[in-house]
């Protein structure tokens, strides 16, 4: 009960053991001297000592598994600047029960390439014994058996394809020319101005945040409401963006009224510009969506295909609804060509199939 009150509580491992403090809980209960912890040590132990006493219990229900093991990992990037790589293990008990624990919040130094990552998540297997049950591993970028082992993260693959969609690129380590708000150069501005009305946008969005006095002045016309700006990792971001852009239009429009300003009179937004930035806004919300119906718990594998195939088909529409637009077709050909790829790739692994088929509503239908 001791350890988790300290566990449990602000109580810090030194507090414990100092005098004064000790005496006041002595004066509350003379008793209680008997189960203070003795060092500042001695927290630290009482704390392993359950966590190993917990996992073991938790190694012995993982290794009874009725069936093989599974695990789904994630590598990103903590508040504190660790590289932190994330192990699940799923898997049903011995009473018939699926069950998902977290194996490992492992802190990766050096590279982060494939090989890597694998002898990371390799060790937490051994760490923890099923091995030799190992199953299907959920991830993107890492080199485990991936002709038939390998379970792609579908929110990076609709990410990729976002991204091809919005940038018209098969680039995929795709990041923004500038990295942040300041110094950005006249070459970049003229760089995003080509890519049509989402580059003025942006550009537009850049040149408010750079500026506390820019800011304010938008901030007064648009009743305190602040205008969103895409980042270098996230394409929803774009869709956050545009939402936000596309609510504030009379407030973009009306800065330009209100003030020319030379440095951003080229990125000024046209009605045909609008048209176009609600068309893109539009496709990328059916992208947010389906990226959600295949996020949490309750997303299982046999979803996939099936989302896959609706984003494929919304693709498939736009190419031919925008068949003759200049700046829509390209981006719906490229966003779609990307699509595909790892759509074709599904087939090398027959998990997914196997999830359909096996699933009572679905089967060979």
């Amino acid at each position: 009960m001791s350890e988790n009150a300290v566990d449990s509580t602000i109580i810090t491992e030194t507090r414990s053991t100092r005098t004064k403090f000790r005496a006041l809980l002595c004066y509350v209960n003379a008793d209680i001297d008997t189960w203070l912890p003795d060092t500042h040590q001695t927290v630290k132990k009482w704390i392993m000592r359950q966590y190993e006493d917990q996992k073991e219990k938790v190694k012995q229900r993982i290794q009874s598994a009725k069936l093989r093991i599974h695990i789904s990992c994630d590598l990103w990037t903590s508040p504190n600047s660790l590289a932190i790589l994330g192990v699940v293990a799923h898997y049903v008990t011995e009473d018939g029960k699926l069950e998902h624990r977290t194996l490992a919040l492992k802190d990766i130094d050096g590279e982060h390439d494939g090989s890597h990552l694998a002898a990371a998540i390799m060790e937490v297997v051994e760490d923890w014994g099923f091995a030799s049950k190992l199953a299907l591993l959920r991830q993107f970028d890492i080199q485990y058996d991936s002709k038939s082992h390998r379970l792609r993260c579908q929110g990076h693959v609709i990410n990729l394809a976002a991204k091809s969609f919005l940038f018209v690129t098969d680039n995929e380590k795709l990041e923004h020319e500038d990295s942040g708000l300041h110094n950005v150069t006249l070459k970049q501005i003229e760089a995003w101005r080509r890519k049509g009305p989402r580059g003025k946008l942006h550009n537009f969005a850049v040149y408010i945040q750079r500026s506390v006095q820019r800011s304010q002045k938008f901030m007064a016309i648009s009743h305190n409401r602040r205008l969103a700006r895409d980042n270098d990792t996230r394409w929803n971001s774009w869709y956050t963006m545009l939402r936000a852009a596309l609510n504030l239009r009379e407030a973009i429009d009306g800065y330009f009224n209100k003030w020319v300003e030379a440095d951003c009179a080229g990125d000024r937004l046209s009605a045909e510009d609008w048209t176009i930035l609600e068309k893109i806004e539009s496709f990328l919300e059916k992208l947010k969506l389906t990226t959600k119906a295949l996020e949490s718990s309750f997303a299982t594998l046999d979803h996939v295909l099936l989302a896959m195939d609706f984003v494929l088909a919304q693709f498939e529409a736009g190419k031919e609804a925008y068949t003759d637009d200049p700046i829509m077709a390209p981006m719906y050909n490229s966003g779609w060509a990307k699509l595909d790829k790892y759509y074709r790739l599904t087939d090398e692994s027959p998990a997914y199939v196997a999830a359909i088929v096996l699933h009572p509503s679905h089967k060979w239908h």
